[in-house]
């Protein structure tokens, strides 16, 4: 963990942010919103911005191909294996309306562990069947094959041999994959939507491009362009040009990822504490929701958003700081360590 920036602060504000949005979903309502994006979207496009920098980062310290396959595993796999055999085999039984004979028996318990291989299963049998606009366990299990697609991406750009093809694969993939997102969130073709691996194309590519922005930053060695400062200024010029959204959002893909990189790095951290016992932010993103249906179905569908937000956030801080204790950190252990290269090379110069 580190305490000399404040990506780990950082992170934990977007998780919050993710369990704020979700709060008014969940009850059928409409999360607050910034620059057009809700609140939960602009979180995940903070948290994919970072991991496309700190993977990018750990790939050029160490480009060796299973080394990389098992940090990534080690960080991911932990906590998704905790939250949904939880999920299943102790929420479920407890908050289904089936009997649980029926409840194990059915099709769909076994369906829900498909998660385990990131293809996403949102529901499970009875459970919260409430009548409530959303039945879905765990709806933030979607972004993980995405972040998952983007690191074979990334791997694909890193093993390349020629100088040649890595100066114009970045370049490509970086324009290709905001205008593709620019296509789907700005001008919204909502006749297209095309799946693979149960997840929409468009919903995933919106956060591709975030994730290219945060590796291109560490590949091209950018970190000395960002300011905390400019941060500022170019958010309250973004704000300037609200009376036109597609304007507005358009600027927010790209100054969004400044943003939360210029934060993040800043070298004088204001919130480097966060990173100081415990990295909770993933498990906050991942038992949030579960926390937050399972207080609906105690207290209602007609509890008040504000009411669930206060409720949810300290427990899911407190079942995030049990999974990080006993299950993600002692995974980590089995982090391989890293081989720094010769000087830190780039990834663009090797």
């Amino acid at each position: 963990m580190n305490h000399n920036n404040n990506l780990n602060a950082v992170r934990l504000i977007a998780a919050a942010l993710v369990v704020i949005g979700h709060s008014f979903n969940l009850l059928g309502l409409a999360a607050p919103t910034w620059f057009y994006m809700a609140c939960h979207s602009v979180a995940v496009t903070a948290f994919f911005v970072i991991s496309g920098y700190l993977v990018a980062k750990s790939w050029s310290n160490d480009p060796s191909l299973p080394r990389f396959v098992v940090r990534r595993l080690v960080r991911i796999a932990p906590g998704l294996v905790g939250v949904v055999a939880l999920s299943a085999l102790v929420i479920g039984p407890v908050f289904t309306v089936l009997p649980i004979g029926a409840y194990f028996a059915s099709p769909g318990f076994g369906s829900y562990f498909w998660n385990l291989a990131l293809a996403p299963a949102y529901t499970l049998p009875g459970v919260f069947a409430d009548g409530r606009p959303s039945v879905g366990v765990n709806g933030t299990l979607w972004s993980l094959p995405v972040e998952i697609a983007m690191y074979a991406g990334l791997l694909v750009y890193g093993r390349q041999q020629s100088q040649l093809c890595r100066m114009v694969l970045l370049p490509l993939a970086l324009v290709s994959a905001l205008a593709v997102a620019f296509w789907f969130q700005v001008m919204r073709p909502a006749q297209i939507e095309p799946v693979v691996w149960w997840n929409s194309v468009p919903f995933g590519l919106r956060f591709a491009g975030s994730f290219v922005i945060g590796a291109a930053v560490c590949v091209w060695r950018l970190e000395r362009f960002l300011s905390v400062q400019v941060a500022v200024l170019l958010l309250m010029g973004t704000g300037l040009f609200l009376p036109y959204p597609s304007v507005t959002m358009a600027l927010a893909m790209l100054v969004l990822p400044y943003a939360v990189l210029s934060f993040g790095l800043a070298r004088s951290p204001v919130l480097g504490w966060a990173g100081g016992r415990a990295d909770v932010s993933y498990g906050v993103y991942l038992w949030g929701a579960p926390v937050q249906q399972m207080l609906i179905s105690v207290f209602g569908p007609a509890m008040h958003p504000l009411l669930l937000i206060a409720t949810a956030l300290p427990i899911t801080l407190v079942v995030a700081y049990g999974s990080w204790r006993l299950i993600e950190r002692p995974a980590l252990q089995f982090k391989p360590r890293r081989e720094r290269v010769l000087a830190a090379q780039p990834l663009l110069a090797r």
